[in-house]
């Protein structure tokens, strides 16, 4: 049974995550690959990121206050969807990204839940054996 601990442990590493993997591949790419790649890592992990936080903020808020209307973490959802498709048609076709560069950038939010995956399983492991 999962406890609010410990899905807080989970948000609170996955948040963490996605700033250092972001200031990572940032770093990388200013360093071995065009400015194009670079904006487009910075740019894709910062819309990524953002969305991933204010997700968040929008469900917590919504179960805290025992709102029970499914209908407006939807509406919420599909907004963020899509200002985030209208700014990434925007850096695409104004080649203001590189799209593979945007695409890692974009990827962000998934390697950092993999990442907790293994930290939770590490802990798992541990519980285990003590």
């Amino acid at each position: 049974m999962n406890s609010g601990g410990e899905e807080k442990r989970i948000y609170d590493f996955v948040t963490r995550a996605n700033w250092i993997i972001l200031g990572i591949l940032s770093v990388a790419a200013l360093l071995f690959f065009p400015w194009g790649v670079f904006t487009g890592v910075a740019a894709g992990g910062l819309i990524v990121a953002v969305n991933f936080t204010l997700l968040r903020r929008t469900l917590g808020k919504t179960l805290t206050e025992g709102a029970t209307r499914f209908s407006s973490i939807l509406v919420k959802y599909y907004i963020r969807f899509l200002v985030s498709a209208v700014i990434i048609g925007f850096l695409v076709a104004f080649r203001l990204v590189h799209p593979i560069g945007l695409v890692v950038g974009l990827s962000l939010v998934m390697a950092s839940v993999v990442a907790a995956l293994f930290n939770e399983l590490k802990h798992s492991i541990c519980k285990e054996v003590s």
